[in-house]
């Protein structure tokens, strides 16, 4: 069994506190802080007043720079991953009406 632990993170300067897996902690963390320094140059960025637009904008700008560090067979089983999951979703939704 894996051992896990208690952290609190601070992401747009709100407080989340997680349990995580011993061994995930420093990765938490370190996508926090990363997550952090995008928000606040989306901040600078865009002038919006609105924290939440700045934290989607900083969010997709993370996925993208993950997607461009897979290889194009990786990023195709992702993408066929999400499709199965939303028909999967949708399946679901059928069954129980």
């Amino acid at each position: 069994m894996k051992t896990q632990v208690s952290i609190k993170v601070i992401i747009a300067g709100r407080s989340y506190s997680l349990k995580v897996n011993k061994e995930d902690e420093e990765h938490v963390i370190a996508s926090a802080g990363l997550l952090n320094k995008k928000f606040q140059e989306m901040k600078i960025l865009f002038q919006s007043s609105d924290s939440q637009d700045h934290l989607a904008m900083s969010a997709i700008m993370n996925m993208t720079d993950q997607f461009k560090r897979i290889s194009p067979d990786e990023l195709l089983l992702e993408q066929l991953s999400l499709k199965l999951d939303s028909v999967n979703i949708e399946l679901m939704k059928v069954m129980k009406a």
